[in-house]
């Protein structure tokens, strides 16, 4: 008992005194957390120790420990919309091999080591132990009354600190969301209403449209240098320095399926659940529909062999991208080496122009919008040999490795860039570079996407590329206001020279109106919703009920949060915006029977149905 309550103890230390952590005070909410967290340590060592099976009782021990080394590793509780939401990439040899590597790379080899060693202890000190729990009837008493203590921690409260029951919270918050203080904000609000699309534009002709959404993007390494002078990103860097370059930009969520939708739909993403799936049958219109309605050739290209992830392929046929060409292999058939889940971004961007050439032959071409998402610089960025390490050639953190690997994008960004100003489209053609979502590298003490809702979870780059004008000099201005992927669709119709009724609240970034709140979703580690209305940050914890604001403008590494207490009128407004996120969930609500047929409908009826 006493080896459980000093681990528990440990968490609660670790928890509070890491940056960006969940921080203990004297409140009468975090008291009863604590007390009902204790007795649920409690009552996990009492299930374990009720098991006399020597296997059975180690196997419940390792288990515990897995689960509480990860609590005290990722500062938050192992939840269940990661397996929920993730489950399909553990379905082929392939993947699966990537997945296990992740795992090892995020650490989770040292949590099995330390688990061995807690199980160790355990069974050896039980041994010792001479107050055992009676044999017989005794043991199923004790373990029945553990396990429905447990569950009614996960049932009855809001937050626990104990692993089992607050995996338990997560599995209740994921089918049955518990009523808090937004959703009571949200039952008053209207969604948000749509925008229609008017253009600052007046060409001739419409521009061919190239969106690049490069994975785990971090903007914060934009024209940053590292110790020894050197850039961490010098092609993009000049790219900055010519063209239009939003450096207060931010993805709306923290995963690839996630940022994809907002950046082509202008959506808010779901709190719960994956958006391809569980909001396929969507009835609204993105970018592509739109786009394609007025005369554009609309294509979505991916470096991701595993096509239909997400049901990501779906999805796009049935919102409006009328090709999906597959231009990439699995790494297990792949002639080029795989990183991550996929080839080199020089190399699927080859294959791309090589696809679009057919295009270019034709002398009445319809306008392009090219979508293609890369994959090479997909997390645990630990794929590179020595030789191919361009910056630290032994990486001695985490934080090292991304670079490295975030270093081999932009040196692919110069082959795509030589190959883009030399194609039949480069007179009329814009380029628009951004991240499908960013990646933490150790501030807040994480280096895990799933945890947290700080700036280094979103921000990303977004820089616009436009061969017929210099945007930069006539837009210059623009490039430090607040914004986010939901202003793409509008930006993109814009350039596109689209005059449309659209979906999308949220306005073009060359509009002189504020774009409007960002919204920001982390569906993991129990759940965050956050909104900046600059240069006010409000984060809301699902997990503990609770809230904090930042204010950007003096904190911008978020290091002093503000209480109520400083100023409740503040939280009050905030609470509002924040909870806008709950009302657009509604748009996401359709049948089972709508939502089979979403998951089944081929490309036929996907155009069909166009």
């Amino acid at each position: 008992m006493l080896l459980w309550v000093s681990l528990f103890s440990g968490l609660l230390f670790e928890m509070h005194n890491k940056g960006g952590g969940i921080r203990q005070d004297f409140t009468v909410q975090n008291m009863f957390i604590l007390a009902t967290s204790l007795l649920g340590c409690v009552c996990a060592f009492l299930l374990v120790e009720s098991f006399r099976n020597q296997k059975v009782h180690a196997a419940c021990a390792f288990i515990y420990g897995i689960l509480f080394f990860y609590f005290f590793r990722v500062n938050n509780p192992f939840s269940f919309p990661i397996v929920a939401n993730n489950y399909e990439h553990l379905q082929g040899l392939s993947s699966f091999m990537v997945v296990a590597k992740m795992t090892y790379a995020t650490y989770f080899a040292s949590d099995v080591f330390w688990t061995l060693i807690f199980v160790g202890l355990l069974m050896t000190l039980g041994r010792l132990d001479k107050m055992k729990i009676p044999a017989g009837r005794m043991q199923g008493y004790f373990a029945a009354g553990s396990v429905a203590f447990i569950l009614s921690i996960s049932a009855f409260t809001t937050a626990s600190y104990e692993p089992f029951s607050a995996f338990g919270q997560s599995v209740r918050n994921y089918y049955i969301p518990v009523h808090n203080i937004l959703q009571a904000k949200a039952q008053n609000l209207k969604l948000l209403p749509a925008l229609n699309s008017k253009s600052h534009f007046k060409f001739a002709k419409k521009p061919n449209i190239f969106l690049i959404l490069i994975e785990s993007f971090n903007s914060r390494f934009v024209n940053q240098k590292n110790e020894n002078g050197v850039e961490y990103l010098p092609f993009f860097n000049e790219l900055t320095r010519k063209h239009l370059y939003f450096s207060n930009y931010h993805s709306n969520s923290i995963q690839t399926a996630k940022g994809h939708f907002a950046a082509l739909c202008g959506m808010i993403p779901m709190t719960r659940g994956i958006e391809f799936h569980e909001g396929s049958c969507l009835d609204k219109k993105c970018l592509a529909t739109v786009l394609g309605e007025s005369g554009y050739k609309t294509l979505f290209y991916q470096a991701d062999p595993n096509y239909n992830s997400d049901n990501s392929q779906n999805f796009m046929k049935n919102h409006g991208f009328q090709e999906t060409p597959e231009l990439v292999k699995d790494c297990s058939q792949e002639k080029s080496k795989c990183y991550s889940f996929g080839i080199r971004d020089h190399l699927f961007y080859d294959r791309v122009f090589a696809d679009l050439q057919s295009t270019a032959d034709k002398t009445d071409a319809p306008p392009i919008f090219a979508a293609m998402a890369t994959v090479s610089t997909h997390m645990p960025f630990s794929f590179q040999s020595e030789e191919e390490r361009p910056i630290y050639k032994r990486p001695k953190s985490f934080k090292e490795q991304y670079l490295n690997t975030i270093r081999m994008a932009d040196e692919s960004l110069k082959v795509f860039i030589d190959r883009f100003e030399n194609s039949p489209w480069a007179a009329n053609s814009v380029l628009i570079i951004t991240g499908d979502h960013a990646y933490p590298t150790g501030e807040h003490g994480s280096i895990h996407n799933d945890s947290f809702a700080f700036q280094e979870n979103f921000g990303v780059p977004l820089l616009i590329y436009d061969r017929r004008q210099d945007l930069k000099s006539l837009y210059e201005s623009r490039e430090s206001v607040a914004a986010s992927h939901l202003n793409l669709p509008m930006t993109i119709a814009d350039i596109a020279q689209v005059d449309a009724t659209t979906d999308w609240f949220a306005p073009s970034l060359f509009d002189e109106s504020s774009p409007g709140p960002i919204y920001l979703v982390q569906p993991y580690s129990g759940g965050y919703q956050a909104t900046i209305d600059w240069p006010y940050k409000h984060i809301y914890s699902e997990f503990r009920d609770q809230d904090t604001i930042y204010d950007l403008q003096n904190d911008p590494q978020e290091l002093n949060p503000m209480t109520e207490y400083q100023n409740p009128e503040l939280f009050g407004k905030m609470r509002t915006v924040t909870a806008q996120i709950h009302r657009q969930q509604d748009i996401f609500t359709c049948t089972p029977d709508d939502l089979k047929l979403s998951l089944n409908r081929g490309p036929a009826q996907a155009l069909e149905a166009e």
